[in-house]
């Protein structure tokens, strides 16, 4: 028993995945600032602070809380924390589930899912059911971007977390 807490505080060093990647084609990540790696695999670990691009392959994460992404060729992005993608060239479709959070930086943008809010009178009303939000963003080579919003409902939001529109299921900008 006197290994145990020794174990316990290594265990908690350590840095786990937040989702697993499967990749086709020409698919890298950043093993440290401008040195690109090839992904051997098709199942690949993800952690916080990846960078990853797609050049002529494409990839699909799919992370422990159950939300997915899929990414185009051409693309580069980074996992920023467990819930927070930073998309910075290229085309990402998702599926976020209900009960899930996954959140888009863009340049100055943030996409998120839209939370449900519902005032009552009586303290025993159930809030309403969310549902999966499904999407898309693409950044163009002009630095415009495209958000497109298939289901659910999502915010966009500028750097001072001000609200620029919201998007309801089969609404774009």
């Amino acid at each position: 028993m006197g290994q145990f807490h020794w174990m316990i505080a290594e265990a908690k060093e350590k840095v786990l995945p937040v989702g697993e990647m499967v990749s086709k084609g020409s698919v890298k990540f950043e093993v440290r600032e401008n040195v690109w790696r090839n992904v051997e695999s098709s199942h690949f670990s993800i952690f916080p602070g990846m960078r990853i691009k797609t050049e002529k392959g494409n990839a699909a994460i799919i992370f422990s809380s159950g939300s997915q992404i899929e990414i185009r060729p051409n693309s580069l992005f980074s996992v920023d924390q467990t819930d927070r993608i930073q998309l910075s060239q290229g085309s990402i479709e998702f599926r976020i589930p209900s009960d899930s959070e996954l959140n888009f930086k863009v340049g100055n943008l943030s996409v998120s899912k839209s939370r449900a809010l519902q005032a009552s009178r009586t303290p025993a009303s159930t809030a309403p059911k969310s549902e999966e939000t499904i999407g898309s963003i693409s950044v163009h080579s002009n630095g415009a971007v495209t958000i497109k919003n298939i289901q659910g409902n999502l915010s966009v939001l500028d750097e001072n977390r001000v609200l620029l529109t919201g998007l309801s299921s089969k609404d774009s900008v």
